[in-house]
């Protein structure tokens, strides 16, 4: 999913951050409304642990940008440009209020030409039925299907040849919105996230569906406790058959026991910031979960948090979607540059540090919203165009692209 802690609190950011510049490293909280100072706070917590975390400085550039503080934005941006990890300012973050700036536009010319677009991907196949919406895709080996998740609450099956059918149908057992797919091949099943993203969703069941591959029959629904405020998110499947899910608006992240149907909090609230993508390790021992600024090891057995250690430059924070290929981590990351891009991170042989960052895929012009992908042996598969601001905006859906690429 699309989401960011600027995403939540980005409505309430209009309000001025207090006059006059601000400090290096310090996020100015003076005269914020009580509303918006608990998440502000969280930034300018990890800014003092992280001052030169590019990921971290977008965030905080983007926090003065809505505030309309130009001068600190601009400074907290060229110190974001000058870190060399490529992060492309997008104007819903607050940064159309300084469209037209000299310096602002400087800045953005600057990391385009030192930036410019890799275009790698070609197009696999292109959906006649527009507006999916489509959130979540996941690739079986068993099928050689692609699975894609809808606002429609239902799940297609896109074969090989293209051809595209309705596997799950809406609203199938209280199915809801389509958040987070995930194909368990040694077991012939796909799970997905059930959430209301936008909106209620009479009858909606807010958790996790099973169905079995390929008739698309619902196998078990696991529904998480109600009356919290989860947000869950994406999903991955254990060596044992255990789903792990996470939590983005509680900062947890769940265990589902597919045959018990019990549901708990492997890691409580609060344990992870802001965490999306989740991906097993290539050892199977541990997960790697992605947050707003950083990507987080967890280990299976000890529940041990470990933030992957990283040379300067790298930005690992706002992967949507997060996959094992090979050692590495594949990472679609959206909600720190326009219009998103595809990153491959290169792991150390124990998987515990980055040691580099490979952009696989970014500025392609047929990209309106990227979120998820799929491995599929060594390609990669993703939708360019989600297009979740159509729904809002009204404008008329173009097809469902859906790109691939290389990963060798």
């Amino acid at each position: 999913m699309i989401a960011s802690r600027l995403a939540r609190i980005g409505a309430l950011v209009g309000i001025v951050l207090g006059d006059g510049a601000a400090r290096a490293d310090v996020l100015d909280l003076d005269g914020l409304p009580a509303e918006l100072r608990a998440p502000a706070a969280d930034v300018a917590r990890v800014w003092k642990d992280r001052p030169d975390d590019p990921s971290v400085l977008y965030q905080v550039a983007a926090l003065y940008a809505r505030a309309g503080r130009a001068r600190d934005a601009m400074r907290v941006l060229e110190r974001m440009e000058r870190t060399g990890a490529g992060l492309n300012p997008r104007p819903r973050d607050g940064f159309a209020s300084l469209a037209g700036d000299p310096a602002f536009e400087s800045l953005l010319r600057r990391i385009r030409r030192r930036h410019p677009p890799v275009l790698r991907a070609r197009v696999a196949h292109r959906l006649a039925e527009s507006d999916l919406v489509s959130e979540g895709i996941a690739w079986s080996q068993r099928t050689g299907e692609l699975y894609l998740g809808s606002a429609k609450r239902k799940i297609v099956a896109v074969a090989p040849d293209g051809r595209v059918r309705d596997l799950v149908r809406p609203g199938a057992g209280g199915l809801g919105g389509l958040v987070g797919l995930r194909v368990d091949d040694a077991r012939g099943e796909l799970w997905a996230v059930s959430e209301e993203i936008d909106q209620p969703l009479p009858g909606a069941v807010i958790g996790l569906f099973r169905f079995h591959i390929p008739d698309g029959k619902l196998v078990r629904a696991y529904p998480v406790e109600q009356g919290k405020r989860w947000l869950l998110n994406d999903l991955e499947v254990g060596p044992d058959g255990s789903v792990y899910v996470t939590a983005s608006d509680s900062g947890a992240l769940l265990r589902v026991d597919r045959d018990s149907g019990a549901v708990e909090e492997l890691l409580p609230a609060g344990s992870l910031p802001d965490p999306n993508g989740v991906a097993l390790s290539a050892d199977r021992r541990a997960l790697y979960v992605a947050g707003w600024y950083t990507v987080t090891r967890v280990d299976l057995a000890t529940r041990e948090r470990t933030m992957l250690a990283k040379p300067r430059g790298v930005a690992d924070g706002c992967f949507d979607g997060l996959y094992v290929h090979r050692g590495d981590l594949i990472g679609v990351q959206n909600c720190v540059h326009q219009p998103g891009r595809v990153v491959r991170l290169h792991l150390a042989c124990d998987g515990r540090r980055i040691l580099r960052a490979t952009v696989l895929e970014s500025s392609n012009p047929l990209f309106d919203g990227v979120t998820t992908g799929a491995v599929a042996g060594d390609r990669f598969y993703f939708a360019a165009n989600s297009q979740f601001r159509k729904v809002k905006t009204g404008e008329p859906f173009d097809p469902v692209t859906i790109l691939v690429l290389s990963l060798r």
